[in-house]
């Protein structure tokens, strides 16, 4: 996967902590396309990842702010029981 080949990927194996990388598919800090491929290297590289991928979404999630913070008090509650 040539997606962010040079980023030090490495780095993430040694997060050991719930981790929750979100993106849009729309964000414009990532290459057209690419975002749900980041996503996926994210995860495979840590170790106690979760992702998620907002559709129709840019960088700062304009339009989906209630889906968002929906998302994210869902996954923290969900954290806690863990």
């Amino acid at each position: 996967m040539a997606v962010l080949k040079n980023y030090p990927y490495k780095l993430l194996k040694k997060v050991n902590i719930p981790t929750l990388a979100i993106l849009g598919d729309r964000d414009n800090y990532t290459k057209r396309g690419k975002a749900k491929e980041y996503l996926q290297k994210i995860k495979e590289n840590m170790k106690n990842c979760d992702i998620k991928l907002f559709k129709s979404s840019d960088h700062w999630y304009i339009g989906h702010e209630k889906e968002l913070a929906k998302f994210l008090v869902q996954w923290l509650k969900n954290e806690k029981r863990k």
